[in-house]
């Protein structure tokens, strides 16, 4: 038997306790966001049927990293001057759900494109317009001077009486004012079923991020903002996505990482075996919080990357047949607070008579019930994208662009 030297057993004490605070600090959620910058990725651009002239240079995309800070993450931007934190109702606000959060910043990508097409064309000699149906308010900043005078639903139509269609002329006629000023917004709110015209008056306070810049201080969006173009012109949203995927360093993963290589038998019955006792099934499940974290830390310290599992431990709360598992529920759902939980998560929904057909495992009422428990799980996460139309698959693209 090998006996460890008093200074061996220091160093490996040492090491567990910094392994055990750093694990700790990486679990511990924070009321605060971050955002630090990312890597330069250059454009391949190709000219096709156009006058092209000779340049020097690369054409570069910046990359901004935005997520939610944990406890290791917040002491290290006290530090680090390349990261800034901002409070959490500054990124969601207050009455705003994540759900609601990506909606928005999925219309957000189609008005960057369609004011994308209106300068391209303005600059070639078109006249171009726009307009909206109004501002409407999603979400309102704890701190903010209108928090008790709007609410959720109002529809925004006005600026000291000039009229207001969409969230870019609210914004720009915003900036002829100053920090400190009054402006009243004039508005559209549904009182007992009908809309009534309304009208607050507030004071400008300074933007949370831009400095010098003002604002009122809630989230918001525009209804059924319409450009008048010419011509169709259609932007193929995939191609955003290629100079990130050639430059992107990602990895496959089914379930767990594996420290060796292992060659997975295709499942065709994964309800064909009995379940593990509920000891084993604890300890197999203390396996699986020692080996993610672990593996998170010290290989993604090392080098970063885009991680896709096919399927996470959480899964075995929907479906514990298929992982042999037999543990309370109320001590899963604990035990998986200590996962690494990942930065979004992507439902693949759809009928339950096709899926059943596609891939017959278990019994077409299994996986009835299956998809109704995955709805029910994605209902409490934050980050989801549910895949279930042909085109759905560019909500992740839409993600993976304003995320990176």
């Amino acid at each position: 038997m090998y006996n460890l030297s008093k200074t061996n057993k220091k160093i490996l004490i040492s090491f567990l306790i910094i392994f055990i605070t750093i694990s700790s600090l990486s679990l511990v959620k924070t009321d605060y966001y971050f955002m630090s910058p990312g890597p330069p990725y250059q454009w391949e651009i190709e000219y096709v049927e156009i006058n092209s002239f000779d340049f020097e240079g690369n054409l570069y995309q910046l990359t901004v990293r935005r997520d939610e800070a944990n406890a290791l993450i917040y002491a290290w931007s006290l530090i680090n001057d390349s990261y800034d934190l901002y409070p959490r109702e500054v990124i969601l606000p207050d009455g705003v759900t994540p759900k609601e959060l990506s909606e928005i910043s999925i219309q957000n990508m189609r008005t960057s494109e369609n004011v994308a097409i209106a300068v391209a064309l303005k600059n070639v000699g078109y006249e171009i317009s726009s307009k909206g149906d109004g501002v409407s308010v999603v979400g309102l900043l704890d701190d903010s001077p209108v928090k008790e005078k709007l609410k959720k639903g109002d529809l925004l139509n006005s600026i000291n009486n000039k009229e207001i269609n969409s969230t870019t002329e609210f914004i720009a006629t915003l900036r002829t004012y100053s920090i400190g000023e009054t402006v009243s917004i004039g508005l559209l709110r549904e009182v007992d079923g009908e809309l009534k015209q309304m009208f607050v008056e507030t004071t400008l306070i300074e933007h949370v991020e831009y400095e010098g810049e003002p604002m009122v201080g809630f989230l918001a969006t525009t209804v059924n903002e319409r450009f008048d173009f010419p011509f169709e012109i259609d932007i193929k949203t995939g191609n955003v996505f290629e100079p990130l995927k050639k430059n992107l360093d990602y990895k496959y993963i089914h379930l767990r990482p594996r420290i060796l290589k292992h060659r997975e038998k295709p499942v065709t019955n994964p309800h064909g075996k009995m379940p593990r006792s509920s000891f084993l099934s604890f300890i197999k499940l203390v396996y699986w919080l020692i080996l993610f974290n672990s593996y998170f830390l010290f290989v993604n310290l090392i080098r970063k990357k885009i991680y896709v599992f096919d399927r996470y431990p959480h899964d075995l709360l929907v479906d514990p047949l298929r992982y042999r598992f037999k543990l309370n529920k109320k001590l899963a759902v604990f035990m998986l607070n200590f996962l690494p939980l990942p930065d979004l998560w992507i439902n693949m929904s759809g009928n339950s008579n096709v899926i059943w057909k596609r891939k017959k495992e278990t019994k077409q009422h299994i996986v009835k019930k299956q998809l109704k428990s995955y709805k029910k799980f994605f209902n409490n996460k934050i980050n989801t994208i549910e895949i279930k139309k042909k085109n759905d698959y560019l909500k992740i693209i839409n993600y993976l662009v304003n995320k990176i």
